[in-house]
């Protein structure tokens, strides 16, 4: 899943002192608008994420804290994207929270 590279990529440059060159790539951005599009594909909805608010939490994402994206729904559904815990892959869908027709399109997209 491109995510999920986009991702690792984003937090191993920040470790490694390059978030300039990040900034440079517009990665952070790229990050934003692959959060926008899995939002629309699971959901089905046209969000209305706000695009600084995103921009901050992938900032904050890649310094070592879990985004937890709320989609757009309107139920609790939520996909959850870290990288520091090896323990869990590091993108998921709360399965328990997010409604079925989320979860189904979430497992068509995974296999």
């Amino acid at each position: 899943m491109e995510l999920t590279t986009t991702a690792r990529k984003l937090h191993t440059a920040v470790a490694d002192g390059q978030w300039k060159a990040l900034e440079e790539l517009d990665l952070p951005a790229r990050l934003v608008s692959m959060v926008r599009d899995l939002d629309l594909y699971l959901t089905g909805k046209s969000n209305n994420r706000d695009p600084a608010r995103d921009l901050d939490r992938s900032e904050r994402f890649v310094t070592g804290e879990i985004w937890e994206i709320y989609l757009s729904d309107g139920g609790y559904s939520r996909v959850v994207l870290q990288i520091a815990d090896s323990e869990k892959p590091p993108i998921w869908l709360e399965r328990g929270l997010s409604l079925p027709r989320v979860v189904e399109r979430w497992d068509a997209l995974r296999t």
